[in-house]
């Protein structure tokens, strides 16, 4: 006797699948490669956003160095030193504005 209850049947304690459909088949192919697709478009929008950002980050800190280097060698020409930093601690934090 096969019981028929569930996905899979049994008979004598063997296991069968079941056989799907020519539709059932063709919607699991599509499932299964539109599953893919999302996966290899979200690791490559993930690595792009990633390059991107480090370039960016990278770029806008090579910047802010240039700009740094450059108002800290005008505060040197005009003081002749760095004690006027240590005076003026505030002046520091400006300056890195």
């Amino acid at each position: 006797m096969i019981d028929r209850t569930g996905p899979l049947q049994t008979h004598r304690g063997v296991i069968a699948m079941v056989r799907f459909g020519i539709t059932a088949r063709l919607f699991l192919a599509i499932l299964v490669t539109s599953l893919a697709v999302a996966l290899a478009m979200a690791m490559a929008v993930r690595y792009s956003f990633h390059t991107g950002f480090t370039q960016y980050l990278e770029e806008r800190d090579t910047q802010r160095a240039t700009l740094l280097a450059g108002t800290l060698t005008e505060l040197y020409q005009e003081h002749g030193s760095w004690a006027f930093l240590r005076n003026e601690p505030r002046l520091w934090w400006r300056t890195l504005r």
